[in-house]
This record gives structure tokens, sequence and C-alpha cells, in this order.
């Protein structure tokens, strides 16, 4: 999910899920990457890593991906000074996500 803040930069904004066994059971935590996007290079050198966000599932949980993502990305906006900033990312997350 590509967002652009106030000032003009362009952010993406991705998750992972990392499968764990935690007391014996299986759960996934999700980590929420939000990247820097510098257009005039390609591949993986495009993308600068700007903050990131974690959520770990507890044992007695069931996994839920909305969830997951949600707090993730809290954790990751929390980074983003400007309020204008972080409403425009969460503006970004609800209009595309299928929740």
């Amino acid at each position: 999910m590509k967002v652009e803040l106030s000032d003009g930069r362009i952010i993406n904004v991705r998750w992972k899920r990392i499968y764990k066994k935690r007391e014996k059971k299986e759960v996934v935590d999700t980590i929420c990457l939000v990247s820097g996007v510098n257009e005039k290079k390609e591949g993986s050198e495009k993308y600068f890593p700007i903050a990131t966000g974690l959520a770990y599932q507890s044992p007695d949980d069931r996994y839920v991906r909305a969830v997951g993502r949600k707090i993730s990305l809290t954790r990751a906006v929390e980074e983003f000074k400007i309020k204008k900033d972080r409403e425009k990312i969460w503006q970004a997350y609800f209009e595309n996500c299928n929740c």
C-alpha cells in the first residue's frame, strides 16, 4: 500500500506474518514494515526502512489477520510525528483493507 505524505514523500506499507511456536502452540506474529520509496533507484534499493511495528499473538488467542495488521500498524505509525501523516496512513489502510 503506497501513501503520499504531507511533505510529498511516498511511503510503502506492507505486512509479513511470522509463524512460531510459543508455549508448544503455533502462533502467528504480524510485522508491519513502513519503507520510504526512492523513485530514482530500482529493485530492492528502491526502498529504505522508516518504521516497523510488531503484533505478538498470545498462545491463548485465535489468529485474526485484521487484528494483527491493525496492532502492528498502530505501533509502526507511532514513529510519525505529524498527525496529518498518521491520518493519511490510516485512511489508506481503511480504503485498501478487506475488513
